[in-house]
């Protein structure tokens, strides 16, 4: 993420009212966010603030300089950085800001670019008069004292093309190619075994209007991993071939691609960030004796115009998203179609069956209603006749049933 990124994301994910930048090896005094606090919470049109910082020998701990020790101006800004990051400022409205320039090249005085567009936007920011609050630590790490030669040059040039800076460059051999109104470089970081990619294991092609950029390699680096970044802007390149080279001699070296790029195809990258990266991983092949890294390339597009089909790309992709969900919204109804018409004949299935089961039940009870009287029809003359014999007297039934039995009637007396 580098150290703009992260700030900006802890900005962003942080739940508190306030926010207060502090690095790792430096510390602050025991009051000292109680009075930033409450000097924001006694000035509520105030955006931010700060106090005097003392600066602090790491081998010894004697006390050194200040920093962050005078009141805040616009023009004293405009002459060189003052004021240190450790700094107290109400959350919501630095994220309505912007917070850090990701745009920036990530060289260091991402602080300074911030308190300059403080002071161009008229933003108020108190200074806390009083003693340090505040501690930092001088070492050879710091990356303030890593800003000097071609870094600082290249802080200069980006920082012109927004503010009326005052700084002067230093003299250096890319000076021109730096100052040029619109500066632009691609660089090529490395790490090792040691440490890992940054500013300080980088090199930088300034002169991009020729193929290949050739980037040396120290063969004391150990290098074991590299990051090309094609343009501090937005780009879209055709990425040909990467070569590397032992004393003019090209290594067959196996190796991968992976990128940021939001859009690949056929060796064509589309960036939609003017931190641009195409990371180079090898696999399982030692190229210590590497001394010169060629990268073939074209630029297809650069600047507004390759941001543009960025955007292009985007509502592209956007438009696809929006068929697609029409389509599955389709289908989905469909399906809700077919499962509710299924679900009426089962209902109606249902109660038909239910209306069948009924007129069964019916039916059945009118049949054997119907066998009954059907029996009793079939049966009534014998019931009658019956009757008919209990009348007659019985000396003259038994004659009557001598005769039945004699003539084998189906009479039963």
């Amino acid at each position: 993420l580098g150290l703009v990124r992260s700030r900006n994301r802890g900005v962003f994910y942080a739940t508190g009212t306030f926010v207060f930048f502090l690095d790792a090896d430096n510390y602050i005094g025991p009051d000292c966010l109680k009075i930033h606090i409450e000097t924001l919470v006694d000035n509520p049109k105030a955006m931010g603030c700060y106090g005097p910082i003392q600066d602090f020998d790491n081998e010894t701990n004697e006390f050194l300089s200040l920093r962050s020790n005078i009141s805040f101006s616009y023009n004293q800004l405009l002459h060189g950085p003052y004021i240190d990051a450790m700094a107290l400022f109400r959350r919501e409205e630095l994220i309505d800001f912007g917070m850090f320039d990701i745009v920036m090249p990530t060289l260091g005085w991402e602080d300074y670019e911030l308190w300059l567009r403080l002071g161009r936007s008229s933003k108020e920011i108190c200074f806390i008069d009083t003693s340090p609050l505040s501690y930092y630590r001088k070492h050879g790490d710091n990356m303030s004292f890593k800003v000097k030669g071609e870094i600082y040059n290249q802080l200069i040039s980006y920082l012109q093309t927004k503010y009326p800076i005052q700084l002067t460059f230093e003299d250096t051999e890319i000076i021109k190619s730096i100052r040029m109104p619109q500066t632009t470089f691609a660089h090529l970081f490395f790490a090792n075994s040691v440490e890992g990619m940054s500013e300080s294991q980088s090199y930088i092609a300034t002169s991009l209007n020729h193929s290949p950029l050739e980037f040396p390699i120290s063969k004391d680096t150990n290098v074991q991993k590299l990051r090309f970044d094609p343009l501090n802007d937005y780009v879209y390149i055709r990425l040909k071939k990467v070569g590397f080279f032992t004393e003019g001699v090209e290594k067959e070296i196996a190796f991968n691609l992976s990128s940021n790029a939001i859009w690949v195809e056929d060796g064509k990258y589309l960036f939609d960030t003017k931190d641009s990266q195409v990371y180079i991983d090898f696999t399982d092949y030692d190229i210590s004796s590497v001394d010169k890294v060629k990268i073939w390339l074209e630029y297809l597009s650069v600047g507004a115009e390759a941001q543009q089909m960025a955007i292009e790309v985007y509502k592209s992709s956007l438009d696809s998203i929006k068929k697609r969900l029409k389509t599955h919204a389709e289908e989905d109804k469909k399906r809700i179609d077919q499962l509710t018409q299924l679900k009426q004949r089962n209902e109606t299935t249902e109660h038909s069956s239910k209306l069948l089961t009924l007129e069964s039940h019916h039916l059945r009870n009118h049949i054997h209603a119907l066998l009954n009287e059907t029996y009793y029809q079939k049966n009534l003359w014998k019931i009658k006749l019956k009757k008919l014999i209990r009348m007659i007297p019985i000396p003259i039934r038994k004659l009557v049933k001598a005769v039945i039995i004699k003539k084998r009637l189906p009479i039963s007396l």
